[in-house]
């Protein structure tokens, strides 16, 4: 069982500070600092998905895109302005699988017909992403932020290893936290420990996150409460992004019936 890490603050609150709203009106209102559209730096977002979609595939490229500074899965998202320090913590993965995808993701990269990389060595990426890129392969490792409703020692694990980081992907909210999942106060209070991370990492976080069987039997993968679990995960987050097969319908009308299962 994990210790309780005194320098992580309790669940409870700590102490309220007032905004000092005399100082905060005598100078210019800060620009948002987005590190995707709609997802600013100190915030809380979702990738939702149900399982063997490919939400790691999508988060590793996602991650890896960020940190070379090019645009998201052609185009998905456009390229920051700069490369990101991005990190990669995942519950579902070990070493050996990452370093697959890795490999697929920029061999699809470097492929002569896309023009993204196209003159760029392999070294040159690789010696990018040794600088800008931090993947962490936890499966079978205790990355529980929240037990008993209790924050643990790993909270202040995973804050240590994302310093610095601009953006952070982590995998999956049910490796997260022992509580109810359909229990508003167990969401809450999880959401409430990532925040913590968020502020204090000044990093904008994506957890994923799978929807309910509800949505995946009824075609609602696209639907805002799509997510499993208490409808708290989605009212506290700042950002949501869905990933969901091609529908009968959609698939119908392009003409790519036979492979729409493998169209997202």
């Amino acid at each position: 069982m994990s210790t309780i890490d005194s320098s992580i603050p309790s669940t409870k609150t700590d102490g309220l500070a007032p905004l000092d709203v005399e100082a905060v009106l005598a100078a210019p209102p800060p620009s948002p600092d987005f590190v995707l559209p709609g997802l600013s730096r100190g915030s809380v977002g979702a990738i939702v998905g149900p399982g063997g979609t490919g939400k790691t595939m999508l988060a590793l490229q996602i991650a890896v895109s960020l940190a070379l500074g090019i645009p998201v899965a052609g185009g998905l998202f456009p390229a920051p302005k700069a490369p990101m320090k991005v990190s990669l913590v995942t519950g579902e993965e070990g070493a050996n699988q990452l370093t697959i995808r890795l490999h697929a993701i920029v061999d699809q990269l470097l492929a002569p017909h896309l023009p993204l990389c196209r003159g760029v060595e392999r070294a040159r990426i690789a010696a990018q992403l040794r600088q800008q890129l931090r993947l962490y392969p936890c499966v079978g490792k205790d990355i529980v932020l929240l037990r008993r409703g209790t924050r643990t020692a790993a909270l202040g694990r995973v804050h240590r290893a994302i310093t610095e980081s601009d953006i952070v992907l982590i995998e999956t909210v049910s490796r997260l936290h022992d509580g109810d999942e359909n229990a508003t106060s167990s969401v809450a209070a999880l959401l409430s420990a990532v925040e913590w991370l968020a502020q204090t990492a000044n990093a904008g976080i994506v957890l994923l996150h799978h929807t309910s069987k509800f949505a995946d039997l009824n075609g609602l993968g696209g639907s805002q409460h799509a997510a499993r679990g208490s409808s708290a995960f989605v009212d506290n987050i700042r950002w949501m992004a869905n990933l969901f097969n091609m529908s009968q319908d959609e698939a119908a009308k392009l003409g790519v019936e036979a492979a729409r299962k493998h169209i997202l």
